[in-house]
């Protein structure tokens, strides 16, 4: 599994997403749980706030669990030159 470094962008974003299904993180995490991935609630509201990265497969399984496409995890994030 990698690591996808992230500047708090992302964890935004997936909190905004998590928010607009109508999901707290305890449905989150319990759904994530239940494909297999064991997380704690503490580590997926880091990761929502920027202080962990997230790795590959938590962002796999975050698109199965919404459902919307991978360009959601990244909207309004700008490469810098």
């Amino acid at each position: 599994m990698q690591k996808i470094l992230q500047n708090g962008s992302i964890g935004k974003n997936i909190q905004r997403i998590r928010k607009a299904k109508g999901m707290t993180q305890d449905d989150v995490v319990r759904e994530l749980q239940l494909c297999g991935r064991g997380i704690s609630i503490a580590h997926f509201g880091h990761i929502e706030q920027g202080r962990k990265n997230i790795r590959d497969i938590d962002l796999v399984l975050l698109h199965k669990i919404f459902q919307v496409n991978y360009e959601e995890f990244f909207a309004g994030i700008e490469l810098k030159r």
